[in-house]
């Protein structure tokens, strides 16, 4: 099953076999609209899709949304919650426990019975909400406000929340993404958090270990990160994949761009990151989606040009002839290219066989691909599972399985590419 958001409020079924739909929900309200998460969770056996709906004023703030539960298998409404001062906008829902944890664009976080009753008094964050709470131990959860600050929340048997937090950045929309006690955030810092950053934490004192705003010597495109990063545990160290909010060189009707919309990695422990693949002037383009990988390996991305691009993984690891002694060779065309400036980085790492990028071409249903099939580009993405010999105890790994991280991101991805529109954040302000 596939879940997409439509425009007042409601929700259609697609089947992921057929495309088929299976059903459309009813709207919640006219001027309501649904760009957050969708989460599916259980709700005393009945499977449920939980997400939340802004409606916008006549300043475009948000005024009022609602909170809704629909029976997965028929899209019936199960419960409906109205808020009339604020609304859930960029966010999802969390099953921690007997409790759904979500937080609205006013910063108020709140505990809710699984019919939908708060059930407890509710905790102001002090900032919105704009990312998706993840879970972290048995009874807790993180969720980084607008602001950039890391709240570390605790949910008793009750459902009453307390939170420990710490300043990170200074604008963050993105959920952060746990391996082991490390938490790796990503945003932007300086003014109106535009200075891209990775940063990492140390959950268990709370601190903040590395900050991380370059790449090849110098800083990584203004924009943010407005898209989690996708982790991922290998042989040679953890490695954190990531996209730019950033495009430059417009074309005159501002239709495409130069450059922009670029795919970083980053070693967990560098002091810097490498760019693993440059979009050439056919596909780059801002880019708020986060990085997906298959289980074979390969990443995907989309970026505003509506091009889906695939570094495609291999089994031949290691040095496969590239330019310049890594096994990297530059990919060329109108596909992009694939870079890296840091040789040892990709050591002993699958490489990738074709940078390609797919788009349908028009409504009338021709399509139109580029691919450069003759170059290669090396992504690196090899879960450690996947490398003859190694395991995650081998790798030095004490995080969470890769594969639930991975399906948070490929959900991410499916949901918020299904909104139409949603390159404006609060009617000015591009996400």
């Amino acid at each position: 099953m596939i879940y997409v958001p439509l425009s007042g409020g409601a929700v259609e079924a697609v089947d992921y076999g057929t495309f088929s739909k299976l059903w459309t929900s009813e709207k919640t309200a006219e001027g309501e609209q649904s760009s957050c998460s969708l989460r599916v969770v259980d709700l005393e056996g009945r499977k449920a899709v939980v997400f939340g709906t802004a409606a916008y004023d006549s300043d475009y703030s948000i005024a009022s949304g609602s909170l809704l539960a629909l029976d997965a298998a028929t899209g019936t409404m199960v419960w409906s919650r109205k808020n009339t001062s604020s609304g859930w906008y960029w966010t999802g829902v969390l099953r921690v426990g007997d409790y759904l944890l979500a937080g609205d664009a006013a910063g108020t976080m709140c505990a809710y019975a699984s019919d939908g009753t708060e059930v407890s008094p509710p905790l102001d964050l002090h900032a919105a909400v704009n990312s998706d709470p993840v879970a972290y131990g048995d009874d807790g959860a993180l969720v980084v406000t607008r602001d950039g600050v890391l709240h570390k929340l605790s949910l008793s048997s009750t459902g009453r929340l307390t939170d420990t937090s710490l300043k990170v950045l200074d604008g963050c929309v993105a959920a952060p993404t746990v391996t082991g006690t490390t938490a790796v955030v990503v945003g932007g810092t300086g003014e109106q958090g535009s200075t891209t950053t990775l940063a990492l934490v140390d959950l268990s004192s709370m601190t903040v270990t590395r900050t991380v705003t370059s790449t090849g010597g110098a800083a990584l495109p203004v924009g943010a990160i407005k898209a989690p990063a996708l982790v991922s545990v290998q042989s040679g160290g953890t490695y954190a994949y990531f996209t730019v909010n950033y495009a430059d060189n417009p074309n005159s009707t501002w239709t495409g761009y130069g450059s922009g919309g670029n795919l970083y990695v980053y070693k967990l422990g560098d002091l810097e990151a490498s760019l693993l693949y440059a979009p050439s002037s056919v596909n780059a383009n801002y880019c708020d989606s986060p990085v997906i990988c298959d289980v074979a390996g390969n990443l995907y991305y989309l970026n505003d040009s509506g091009f889906l691009v695939r570094l495609s993984a291999t089994d031949a690891g290691g040095d496969t002839g590239g330019t310049d002694g890594s096994g990297f060779t530059p990919a060329s065309g109108a596909s992009g290219q694939g870079t890296t400036t840091n040789a040892s980085l990709f050591s002993g790492l699958r490489s990738a066989d074709v940078a390609s990028t797919e788009k349908a071409a028009d409504s009338a249903g021709a399509s139109a691909r580029v691919t450069d099939d003759a170059s290669t580009a090396e992504s690196g993405v090899a879960l450690a599972s996947e490398v003859p010999g190694t395991d995650a105890a081998e790798a030095g790994s004490t995080a969470l399985p890769i594969w639930p991280i991975v399906g948070m991101a490929v959900g991410v991805a499916v949901l918020l590419w299904a909104l139409v529109g949603r390159r404006r954040e609060n009617g000015g302000e591009r996400a």
